[in-house]
């Protein structure tokens, strides 16, 4: 006798497209288990794959550390082991400088390494395109400069990042070339960029300037201040005094001031004291204190006595840190002053300076 739960025998249609649904996802949730399973048997496989090969090639690089020359006979990498490969030699040469990193990077191009790094390059895989590019930046491989340039430009953040590192890598004299990027992406970290400009800012120096001249692009002038001032470079007058000028917005001032370390403009930084903004007065009072004469005490001493706290905080550190003021003046000030607010930041400045 057939089934009463036959689909055929149901004679309700959403009934029985109810049960069809459920069969679906029943089928569907099969599907999607057997496929979690297949995908985690393969990363097991490829773990495994990984760690036999590790345990064969790590005592060959060791061993070219040690006796700081090349193996005899290198054993020849098969297509599924150039990635692990990248991995290892990736991870030990970030860990050694000058000679042993030669014999490292020799043995790298022996076993084909810009060859297979190249191709991965081209490849869609994001993971094994960031090797190759960490790879050719080590290896200094111009053929693949354009390449490079290219991925420099990509919206990835991380592959432009690794891709604008490695083409320093390739060719720091050439970094010129590249040197407005950083100032386009906002996406990479402050920080890294940094660290990524230090040894190269001499060549990038000329586009920061360059940027502080074009004053239609205020994103790019704030910018190019930022790293103006974490790269310890000081712009002219031509440069930096149109965004010290009283028309000029109040958070470009405060980034000016940060980078306005030099008696050229003390002019503009006394002026700026007075500025209505206490973002601005604030940088202003640190400016004077690290750049001013002995004439300038006397207007950081009348800042102790200014409207906002973090005035006053940053013009007491200003007149003790300043060579020609210190401990005396500040305990002298304590004496002459009236104003108590003067006098109690003056105590906190002292107190914490002590």
């Amino acid at each position: 006798m057939e089934s009463i739960w036959a689909f055929g025998a149901i004679s309700d249609p959403v009934l029985r497209l109810a049960l069809w649904c459920c069969a679906g996802a029943l089928l569907l949730s099969s599907l999607l288990l057997l496929a979690i399973v297949g995908l985690r048997l393969h990363l097991l496989r490829n773990q495994r794959r990984e760690q036999r090969f590790v345990l064969r090639w790590r005592p060959i690089l060791l061993e070219c550390l040690l006796a700081m020359q090349l193996p005899a006979a290198a054993p020849s990498l098969a297509a599924n082991e150039q990635y692990f490969f990248l991995r290892l030699w990736l991870r030990l040469l970030e860990t050694v400088r000058g000679d042993n990193k030669q014999i490292l990077l020799q043995l790298a191009r022996n076993v084909g390494c810009v060859e297979f790094s190249m191709r991965m390059l081209d490849g869609a895989n994001r993971g094994r395109q960031l090797l190759a590019i960490m790879a050719l930046g080590h290896l200094r491989e111009r053929a693949a400069w354009e390449h490079l340039r290219q991925l420099a430009h990509a919206p990835d953040a991380g592959r432009s990042f690794a891709a604008m590192r490695a083409l320093i890598q390739i060719a720091p004299g050439h970094a010129a070339e590249m040197a407005e990027l950083p100032l386009l992406r906002d996406d990479w970290p402050l920080a890294r960029v940094t660290a990524l400009l230090q040894p190269v800012s001499a060549a990038f120096s000329p586009a920061l300037l360059a940027a502080l001249r074009q004053q239609n692009d205020l994103n790019k002038v704030e910018k190019s201040l930022r790293l103006l001032e974490l790269l310890h470079i000081t712009p002219g007058r031509a440069e930096l005094l149109p965004w010290l000028a009283a028309r000029s917005p109040a958070h470009l001032q405060v980034r000016a001031l940060r980078v306005a370390r030099h008696p050229q403009f003390l002019p503009r930084i006394r002026a700026l004291c007075q500025h209505q903004d206490w973002r601005v007065r604030v940088q202003a009072a640190h400016a004077l204190g690290a750049t001013g004469g002995e004439q300038d005490l006397a207007l950081l001493a009348t800042m102790l006595s200014d409207a906002q706290w973090w005035v006053r905080y940053r013009a007491a550190y200003a007149l003790l840190e300043h060579p020609a003021g210190g401990m005396p003046l500040a305990a002298r000030l304590q004496e002459e002053l009236s104003d108590r607010y003067a006098v109690d930041i003056l105590k906190q400045a002292i107190a914490e300076h002590v």
